[in-house]
């Protein structure tokens, strides 16, 4: 189960994406939604992120490598979902065995 938080970003992120016509939602999409989780900005600012010039770094990362879906044709949902969870699943496999949390897979 993931923390209402997380649930909010990850909306937030596939709702941004979509509405810009990304056809893949990344990491940097899941970052970008996640900076504005108190929990999540209290620990970038404690490591020294600025969390201006961070989204700012995002946004343009965002704009230069992800694909547009071209033509009005509609954005391919599933395959954003698709996409982010395979993100997300290796975000999580890469840092669970060092974070001390448990980590709950739904499968």
């Amino acid at each position: 189960m993931i923390s209402q938080e997380l649930e909010i970003a990850l909306h937030e992120s596939f709702v941004e994406a979509r509405s810009k016509r990304h056809e893949y939602i990344t990491v940097e999409h899941l970052l970008v939604g996640l900076l504005d989780t108190p929990a999540v900005a209290q620990a970038l600012r404690a490591c020294g992120a600025h969390l201006d010039v961070l989204r700012e770094h995002l946004a343009l990362h965002i704009t230069q490598q992800t694909p547009i879906v071209a033509g009005n044709r509609e954005v391919d949902t599933p395959k954003i979902i698709t996409t982010l969870d395979r993100n997300f699943r290796g975000l999580v496999v890469t840092l669970a065995p060092n974070s001390g949390v448990a980590v709950l897979d739904g499968e």
